[in-house]
């Protein structure tokens, strides 16, 4: 709690607004989940509302008060072909459709329900968390009951559920991966219309997250009857609280707290004896974050605008990290490091975008994630620590795109993503920490 007060202090003289950024966005499609393997913390994800529906429907109910449907419905699909300075260069597809539709049973009762499936191909990524190879497929889904009969208030509460499946190898099919997992919960949120152009929304999310085939693999060797051997040792209760401050549909601001308290896994031990310690993982995030869009005023030529955004992150673990023994027979294991996973990050974003007066658009995502570990140091290339120091990451993405309008209700997307990847972490065997990579791709959009 101490480092988390001091990131909050620390970033509330830089921060003046704010908005949603998430870890993954539409500037730069390849950049994949940037979290630790081994100890990543699962925010509660949010399905967006339909924006721009088509059209509504009125049914007639039997005390002949209409009811408005508004369905949703949107398909992106995206192609290209990687090509990176370390690894060979491999083609990657990306698809996902979503499906929804918000009933307006009367003027304070309303019903809003979506289900997204995607599938996430080869692409490219940051240091730690996945390989380039790695598979996804994802179903979401979202119920939500909505009621506003409270002036200037507008209540919402909803129920979640996440599967995914992931795919890691050649050799390995789909539902038998390590990492996969199912997460079932709920949440509530009250936005509150403070005064015209700005709103104010609190709510809570709790979720379980379920990993049926992730095992300690050691345990399997050494003891396969073992409780560590059969699955679940990465589940964990993920609660979330979150505070945001919406300006005049320009802005966005938000802070919030991420517990997360896992099942089974408990704390390495770094001292003798070795082995588990009676103490459960338990993972803490404070975020701060928040965007602001500014736009030129419309010429002969068109308009422009620029938004950029940031999201601060501080996680505090209280995992160890213990290197395995080179030998099943040892008695003591290799290297430890204390408070491994805890670190401070950001994610700074600034897409510009100029819409020609025909629809026709160009963009440029330009994107700087840098992660700082506070308890970790970085390693040579013989895989040495070097205490004195602590592990810094850093990720530089560029993407400039063209957009063309093909109707009124899909587009296409011609884009190229240079990142570079960079690290005083030289130790390479397994996840490639320098680097860096040109993705090429081409994007189609329907959404009705």
């Amino acid at each position: 709690m101490r480092r988390i007060g001091l990131l909050l202090s620390l970033i509330a003289a830089v921060l003046a607004s704010g908005g949603s950024l998430r870890a993954e966005d539409a500037t730069s499609t390849t950049a994949v989940a940037a979290s630790d393997s081994s100890a990543s913390v699962t925010t509660a994800s949010t399905a967006p509302e339909p924006v721009a529906p088509a059209q509504t429907t009125s049914v007639a109910s039997d005390d002949d008060e209409g009811i408005t449907v508004t369905p949703f419905y949107s398909f992106d699909w995206l192609e290209g072909a990687a090509i990176q300075s370390v690894g060979s260069w491999f083609f990657g597809s990306n698809y996902g459709t979503s499906l929804g539709a918000k009933a307006a049973l009367t003027p304070e009762h309303a019903l809003f329900g979506v289900y997204d499936l995607s599938y996430s191909g080869p692409g490219l990524r940051y240091q730690e968390g996945r390989e380039f190879g790695d598979r996804t497929i994802d179903h979401n889904a979202l119920l939500e009951y909505q009621y506003s009969g409270f002036a200037g208030n507008t209540i919402k509460t909803r129920v979640l559920f996440i599967k995914e499946l992931r795919r890691s190898g050649p050799s390995e099919v789909f539902g038998s991966g390590l990492y996969d997992f199912w997460a079932l919960g709920g949440g509530v949120l009250d936005d509150i219309a403070v005064r015209p152009g700005l709103g104010l929304g609190v709510g809570v999310t709790y979720q379980y997250f379920r990993f049926p085939n992730y095992s300690d693999l050691l345990a399997e060797f050494t003891s396969a009857g073992s409780a560590a051997a059969l699955g679940g040792m990465y589940d964990y209760h993920n609660i979330r609280t979150q505070v945001d401050a919406k300006f005049k549909n320009r802005g966005r601001s938000w802070v919030a707290v991420t517990v997360q308290q896992y099942v089974h896994a408990r704390v390495k031990r770094i001292v003798a004896p070795f082995g588990d310690s009676k103490e459960k993982q338990r993972d803490l995030v404070g975020e701060l974050g928040g965007s602001w869009l500014f736009t030129t005023a419309s010429g002969p030529h068109g308009r422009g605008s620029v938004t950029p955004a940031v999201r601060l992150t501080l996680k505090e673990s209280n995992q160890n990290y213990v290197q395995p023994s080179a030998s099943l027979s040892a008695t003591a294991p290799g290297e430890s490091v204390a408070d491994y996973y805890s670190n401070i990050g950001a994610d700074l974003n600034v897409p510009l975008r100029w819409t020609f007066n025909g629809g026709v658009g160009l963009g440029l995502g330009l994107r700087w994630v840098p992660t700082f570990y506070l308890g970790r140091p970085p390693r040579t290339v013989a895989g040495s620590y070097l205490r004195s120091k602590s592990q810094f990451n850093s990720g530089v993405m560029v993407t400039p795109a063209l957009t063309v309008p093909l109707s009124k209700l899909s587009t296409w997307s011609l884009a190229w993503t240079y990142q570079m990847q960079s690290s005083n972490n030289k130790f390479e065997r397994f996840l490639p920490y320098n680097y860096s990579g040109n993705f090429v791709y081409t994007t189609f959009n329907i959404t009705y």
